[in-house]
């Protein structure tokens, strides 16, 4: 593929920027009135009128969900480029002396081969969820009517908004104990995969 080094650099690049700078520049292209979104949209005859991306309930969570896997997207992809690049490819050329089409080689060449990353890619993507906090104070603040009160959102206004920092310190630790858990299950995954 030509220029695939800059393409590769391209695709990595919201990876690099920091939370407060993605917040604020999803926040301007969401704007109702002079977002470059609903620009594009109503260019495209897509849309006739401004959509309120981020004061209406009902397209807020998917607003913020797409910020968050633009954000999470490049890790993703370098970590499964590099477990691809890994396999083996005597693997599938002996897949297919054996008679396997494209579909059965990636189950049973690509699939085993990524799996050890692919499961702790997710599980840090996971885990990486309840740390959301700063995309999405920028971008809504919680907001509107507690639409995107996610889980850091929610332990840092118990502690800062309403000084009830016990409560915030407890619904912190719980957080902590799950996240726990999820490495636990991941690292009995990771040995049940080696096996």
């Amino acid at each position: 593929m030509p220029c695939k080094k800059l393409f590769r650099s391209i695709l990595v690049l919201p990876w690099f920027f920091p939370d407060v700078v993605i917040g604020i520049l999803w926040k301007w292209l969401y704007n109702a009135n002079y977002g470059l979104l609903n620009y594009i949209l109503k260019s495209l005859h897509i849309i006739e009128s401004n959509i309120e991306w981020l004061s209406n309930t009902d397209t807020v969570m998917a607003a913020v969900i797409v910020v968050s896997i633009w954000k999470g997207f490049p890790f993703m992809m370098v970590m499964l480029l590099a477990a691809l690049q890994t396999i083996d490819k005597d693997l599938y050329e002996a897949a297919e002396l054996d008679g396997c089409n494209s579909f059965q080689q990636f189950f049973h060449v690509t699939l085993p081969g990524i799996m050890p990353v692919l499961t702790t890619t997710i599980m840090l993507e996971v885990m990486w969820c309840f740390k959301h906090f700063t995309i999405i104070w920028n971008l809504t603040k919680g907001g509107p009517v507690d639409t995107t009160n996610v889980v850091s959102i929610d332990i840092y206004n118990t502690g800062f908004g309403y000084m009830r920092f016990g409560e915030s310190s407890t619904r912190a630790v719980i957080v902590f104990l799950i996240i726990i858990v999820m490495t636990l299950a991941q690292k009995y995954t990771q040995q049940k995969l080696r096996k």
